[in-house]
């Protein structure tokens, strides 16, 4: 594979992981939604279901959120290599040409 073709591979790579980002935000949109009203049932209420149903949304909820962060974490990182590598290339085309002409 050739340091183009790695650096491509790092790009996709990145945007693979910030769109699984944007699903999980949507997720996270979808399950804030997801809350029981009162209308639910005067049943629920007097057995906790709602209370316990409420506890299960949130932490649901927040793992989602984490993996927002996470998952938006990684993409950044692969593309912050991709800089890296880029720079680091060409500090090192740059550096061999100030020492080295061909003759030619």
């Amino acid at each position: 594979m050739t340091l183009q073709a790695s650096l491509d591979a790092l790009t996709h790579d990145a945007k693979e992981w910030h769109d699984t980002s944007t699903k999980l935000q949507e997720c996270v949109d979808i399950v804030a939604k997801l809350q029981l009203t009162s209308e639910f049932s005067w049943m629920g209420y007097l057995v906790d279901t709602v209370t316990n149903y409420e506890a299960m949304r949130s932490h649901i909820e927040t793992i989602l959120k984490a993996g927002v962060t996470e998952t938006d974490k990684v993409g950044d990182a692969l593309q912050a290599i991709r800089v890296t590598y880029e720079g680091t290339d060409q500090a090192a085309k740059d550096k061999i040409a100030s020492k080295w002409k061909p003759v030619i």
